[in-house]
C-alpha cells in the first residue's frame, strides 16, 4: 500500500513546499547499494546520464526569513494540536508558521516529522519537500538529512534515497556528523527497505536487525523484518513480528494486511479475515485525503465501528470511534462509548480528555469540569492539554445556553 496515494494540496508559498509537489510525477554485510535494474526504484526511475537526479529532484532555492518569533508560537500551537490528536489543526498552524517564516528551521523539520506519520496526516511528498526546504535552509542538518532520505524511501525513490543513506552512515561512522541512536536505526531501517526491493533479503535482514539493536520495540523496523522473513519463507518469525507491532500500534492498516498475507500462508484463514476486516476498516483514514472522506461522518463512524469489531483488543480504537463521534454530532453515542471505556479503565486519561469533551458538548459543564480533574488525577496528562480544555469549556459557557 504506497503513502504515496495519499497527498494533500499544501499552501501554495513557491519557495517551500509547491515547487517540490509540482514537480514530481507521481548474506553477509551490506556494501553500498547498487539501485536499478531488478527492483530498485520505480519502473524507469534510472539516473539520468551526468548525474543521479530524480523526477523528486526540482530545484529549492532557501527561502527568504520572516518572522521567527510568528513562526514559532503558530509551531507551539502545531505541536500541541498534534499532542492532542488534531491533523486538521496541526497543517492549519504549521501552514500559519511557513507563511510568517518559510526559512524558520525548526517548523520545517516538524512539518516534515508530521508528514511521515502514518495514521496522522501522511503525506510523503510535502514531507520530502519540507526536509529539502530545511537543507537549504540548513545545509549541516543531520534532522534533515535523515528526514529527506527517509521521506524519498517512503517514495520509492530509491535512485535518490541510497547515495543520502550511505553519506549518512559513512559519515556518522568516521565522526563527521555523527546520529543519535534513533536516527541510526531508522537509517539502517531505511536501507534495508531499499534492499527489500532491490531482492537482496539477507543484507536486509542484517540491517533490519541493527535498526531493532538499537530500537526493539519500533514497530516500522519489526514489520520490516517480517516482510523480510515473510520473502525469505519464515512466516512463523514473520507473524511473531507482526504480533509484537500490532500491540505497539493496532490500528495500522498495513500491519493488519501483512498480518492477513502470513496468516493465510500458515492456513489459518480464519485469522486472516478477520486482519482482513480491521485492514478494510483502517485503510481509507490512510490513504483518502479528500474533503469528501473528511467530512463524510456517517461513512467514518462506520468504518470506525467495524475496525473496533474486528479488532476490540486495541483499545484506542474505541478512543479513535468516541472523536469520529464528536464530529460528527452524534454526542449521545459518544457518550456511551466514553462510559464503556471508563467502565473498564477508570485511569485511562484519553477516555476522561473525551469525556471531558462530550460533556461540553453537551453542555454539562459541572460534568466536563469533573472529568478534567479526573484526566489530571492519572498523572499521565500535561497541564497543556488541560488548559485548552479549560479554554473550550470557557468558550462554551461564554456561548450562552446551559
Amino acid at each position: 500500500m504506497s503513502g504515496s496515494t495519499r497527498q494533500r494540496r499544501s499552501p501554495a508559498r513557491a519557495t517551500t513546499l509547491l515547487a517540490l509537489a509540482v514537480a514530481s510525477g507521481c548474506g553477509g554485510d551490506p556494501q553500498p547499494l547498487a539501485v536499478g535494474g531488478g527492483g530498485g526504484a520505480s519502473a524507469g526511475a534510472q539516473p539520468p546520464a551526468g548525474g543521479a537526479t530524480t523526477a523528486f529532484d526540482a530545484p529549492i532555492q532557501p527561502p527568504a526569513p520572516g518572522n521567527a518569533a510568528a513562526a514559532a508560537a503558530h509551531l507551539a500551537q502545531a505541536r500541541r494540536a498534534m499532542g492532542l490528536g488534531l491533523p486538521e489543526e496541526t497543517l492549519r498552524e504549521l501552514k500559519a508558521a511557513l507563511a510568517a517564516d518559510p526559512a524558520h528551521l525548526d517548523t520545517l523539520l516538524f512539518r516534515g516529522f508530521v508528514g511521515m506519520q502514518k495514521t496522522f496526516a501522511y503525506e510523503p511528498l510535502q514531507a520530502l519537500a519540507a526536509y529539502r526546504t530545511a537543507r537549504a535552509v540548513e545545509p549541516r542538518s543531520v534532522t534533515a538529512k535523515v528526514g529527506e532520505a527517509t521521506a524519498r524511501v517512503a517514495l520509492e525513490d530509491d535512485v535518490g534515497a541510497a547515495p543520502l543513506l550511505e553519506e549518512l552512515l559513512a559519515d556518522d561512522e568516521r565522526g563527521a556528523a555523527p546520529l543519535s541512536d534513533e536516527q541510526r536505526a531508522i537509517v539502517w531501517r531505511s536501507r534495508a527497505q531499499l534492499l527489500v526491493r532491490a531482492g537482496k533479503f539477507d543484507a536486509a535482514l542484517l540491517d533490519a536487525e541493527r535498526a531493532l539493536k538499537l530500537r526493539e520495540t519500533d514497530r516500522a523496523s519489526l514489520a520490516l523484518r517480517a516482510e523480510v522473513f515473510e520473502r525469505m519463507g519464515r512466516s512463523e518469525d514473520a507473524q511473531d513480528d507482526l504480533r509484537i507491532a500490532l500491540n505497539l500500534r493496532g490500528d495500522d492498516a498495513s500491519l493488519h494486511f501483512a498480518a492477513a498475507r502470513v496468516l493465510r500462508k500458515l492456513g489459518r484463514a480464519e485469522d486472516a479475515a478477520r486482519h482482513l476486516r480491521a485492514y478494510e476498516a483502517l485503510r481509507r483514514f490512510e490513504e483518502d485525503a479528500s474533503k469528501s472522506f473528511r467530512d463524510d461522518w456517517p461513512l467514518r463512524i462506520r468504518l470506525r465501528r467495524e475496525f473496533v469489531a474486528a479488532w476490540p483488543e486495541w483499545s484506542r480504537g474505541r478512543h479513535q470511534l468516541v472523536r469520529e463521534l464528536l464530529g460528527g454530532g452524534e454526542v449521545a453515542a459518544a457518550e456511551q462509548e466514553t462510559a464503556a471505556l471508563l467502565a473498564a479503565d477508570a485511569t485511562d486519561a484519553e477516555a476522561w480528555y473525551l469525556q471531558a469533551r462530550v460533556r461540553i458538548a453537551a453542555r454539562d459543564f459541572a460534568g466536563a469540569g469533573t472529568a478534567i480533574d479526573r484526566m489530571m488525577a492519572t498523572g499521565k496528562v500535561p497541564p497543556p492539554v488541560r488548559d485548552e480544555l479549560l479554554r473550550e469549556l470557557a468558550q462554551a459557557r461564554g456561548g450562552g445556553g446551559g
